[in-house]
């Protein structure tokens, strides 16, 4: 009965914790890892394209993305992503599994 009364009070306090810093995240504050789909944006949207040569030059280079799942693939069928210097720390192999030449 102890054990049971010591896991309410832990997994309380972890709720607790996380609508506190679910209301700090509210203030302006970066997320740490979004992982609600709903974060969907155009490619060319958030980040900046150039279209050279029927190629379209992608830069994501500084802007808010967590995932490359959380871009719309543009419909160009050749493409080149640049995702240097943002918030990108591990690429998984299914990463890129909308983004198709």
């Amino acid at each position: 009965m102890l054990l049971v009364h010591l896991l309410a009070a832990f997994f309380s306090s972890i709720s607790g914790s996380r609508s506190s810093s679910l209301s700090s995240m509210s203030d302006g504050l970066p997320m740490a890892d979004p992982t609600a789909s709903d974060l969907m944006a155009e490619t060319c949207t958030a980040c900046s394209c150039m279209s050279v040569e029927n190629v379209l030059y992608v830069n994501c280079e500084k802007i808010t993305v967590y995932r490359p799942t959380q871009l719309i693939p543009p419909a160009s069928s050749l493409y080149h992503l640049n995702f240097q210097n943002n918030f990108l720390i591990i690429l998984y192999p299914n990463s890129f599994l909308n983004f198709t030449h």
